[in-house]
């Protein structure tokens, strides 16, 4: 799932680092039982955001536990390339070690 996503984030243009602050938004909320997290990645120029993604990520065959690696890998990646992230997942952000306590 997650190579998939990266590599989608790279055609998608999230590669260049930019000079602003990034933002990472994480919340807690119900989401459908098949839903492991939604996920919004903005990418911006210099003044303004040029394109907004947003997935919905299916648990599958796979557990919360297997998918939280990939999960942050992608989040990773995205602000460390000059993303704004936000998150909505029905999983503590703490949990996921996407957000400190």
């Amino acid at each position: 799932m997650h190579n998939w996503l990266l590599g989608f984030l790279r055609l998608f243009g999230i590669k260049k680092v930019t000079n602003r602050q990034r933002l990472l938004y994480a919340a807690q909320g119900q989401l459908p039982k098949d839903v492991f997290a939604l996920v919004r990645i903005t990418r911006f120029s210099d003044i303004y955001a040029t394109n907004v993604i947003e997935v919905k990520l299916i648990y599958g065959e796979q557990s919360a536990e297997e998918l939280a690696p990939g999960f942050r890998q992608i989040l990773v990646e995205a602000l460390r390339n000059g993303a704004d992230v936000s998150v909505i997942t029905d999983i503590s952000p703490v949990s996921l070690g996407i957000c400190e306590q």
